[in-house]
């Protein structure tokens, strides 16, 4: 998302030798939790804070 904001086309690639063993092959977030127990509910949307960010 953010590259759309910026414009470009990028490709991602993995390089085998390049990883650790310690890194995270995938890494997800998630709110909720913090929904489900405080009834949060962002008041941005995400698409907006890349965009905002790239600015």
């Amino acid at each position: 998302m953010l590259a759309e904001a910026a414009g470009v086309k990028i490709t991602l690639r993995s390089t085998a030798e390049l990883q650790r063993r310690t890194d995270i092959p995938l890494l997800l977030g998630s709110a909720g939790k913090i929904r489900r127990d405080t009834g949060w509910e962002p008041q941005i949307p995400f698409r907006q804070t890349l965009a905002d960010l790239f600015a």
